[in-house]
């Protein structure tokens, strides 16, 4: 199997080199059948998926893409993003997902990126700008905006071997992108060489990210956009709902970062 996959990415990479974006569909195709080690980068649906998978194709030019969806943006970025993005179809891919059910891993020896973003914005921005009790339970969902899926993805994280794992928060890698991309890129036993260059022209790629995902309501730039849309009581209430069905998730994870006392609303 690792042979048939190699030999298709090689014929793709040879007969139409790397520049080109056919090439680089032809080579997308070929990463459904990779058996080697995997590394997935797993988040609720609105939580900065896209924008890692940006960074990370630009910087150690392993592709990315989603196995359910052919939407162009969930397809290698490169084919998307520009000429002067390059990617290299000989090395490991990246996968997105976005439900636990949708990894099929060894915990042992397969990688684990997960994005956490504030549950008041993360579900919320999903399309549910109410979170109600039974919503947060899970009654009347079906799909991504299930918020069981939220709690069941740090779940996970919580099971997988910690060596092989990282947690990366979404306010993190607005407010501090540099530290973000550095942690990340090391995690995954890259040089921090190409950061440079990114972070350089992180205006531009940030534009360029946006112009891909137009879904992007807030572009980053109110990281309690709508939670700002709730009053203080209502928001201390779903932190009670939270904490009140899932109470390993908000001890362990979310009430040190996302607790309504800990936010800054000015």
């Amino acid at each position: 199997m690792k042979q048939n996959w190699l030999y298709g990415v090689l014929i793709a990479y040879i007969s139409f080199g790397p520049e080109h974006m056919n090439a680089k569909r032809s080579a997308s195709d070929a990463f459904y059948s990779y058996c080697g080690q995997h590394t997935f980068l797993l988040s609720y649906p609105r939580s900065g998926n896209t924008w890692v998978r940006y960074w990370l194709e630009y910087i150690t030019k392993r592709p990315t893409f989603y196995r359910l969806s052919q939407d162009p943006k969930d397809q290698p970025l490169a084919c998307i993003a520009g000429s002067d993005f390059e990617i290299n179809p000989l090395l490991p891919p990246i996968e997105k997902v976005h439900e636990r059910n949708e990894i099929k891993a060894d915990m042992k020896y397969d990688i684990l990126i997960v994005i956490v973003r504030n549950p008041k914005e993360a579900l919320a921005r999903q399309g549910h700008k109410l979170i109600t009790c039974s919503f947060l339970s899970g009654v009347g969902c079906q799909g991504h905006v299930d918020p069981r899926i939220y709690f069941d993805i740090l779940q996970l994280y919580s099971e997988w071997d910690p060596q092989r794992r990282i947690m990366v928060f979404y306010e993190d890698m607005v407010a501090y992108p540099r530290k973000t991309i550095d942690t990340v890129i090391s995690f995954l036993g890259n040089s921090c060489e190409k950061v440079d260059e990114f972070m350089k022209n992180y205006a531009f790629h940030r534009a360029n990210a946006l112009r891909i995902y137009k879904e992007a309501e807030s572009k980053g730039e109110d990281l309690l956009y709508h939670s700002r849309k709730l009053s203080p009581e209502y928001r201390k209430q779903i932190d009670g709902w939270i904490e009140q069905l899932y109470p390993v998730a908000w001890k362990e994870v979310l009430a040190a970062r996302y607790a309504e006392e800990r936010l800054q609303y000015d």
